[in-house]
């Protein structure tokens, strides 16, 4: 036997919601020297562990250990690619508030 569909009766009153007023207003992104230095403290550190694992992958003639070291290297690589591109934004950001 087949059910009849429940049929929703809708309100002809639209609720009409008011939106609350912003208490905070937008804040600006600043490029302190705090966050400059710390990027820049990471974009040294992994630059020196991409190096190393470069450096230990030429090094090792196994085959298992340079897989090892090939990938540390790009992930390394890529890292500090990212931090460089973080660097660059914030030093943007400095130069464009000056």
């Amino acid at each position: 036997m087949a059910r009849k569909k429940v049929v929703k009766k809708v309100s002809r009153r639209k609720q009409v919601r008011k939106s609350k007023p912003a208490t905070r207003s937008m804040k600006m992104v600043r490029s302190t020297s705090r966050k400059i230095s710390v990027a820049f403290k990471n974009l040294a550190f992994f630059l020196v562990l991409f190096i190393v694992s470069f450096a230990l992958y030429n090094v090792f003639s196994s085959e298992v250990i340079q897989n090892v070291f090939f990938t540390l290297f790009l992930i390394f690589g890529f890292i500090s690619l990212g931090f460089l591109i973080v660097l660059l934004v914030l030093a943007l950001l400095k130069s464009m508030n000056k």
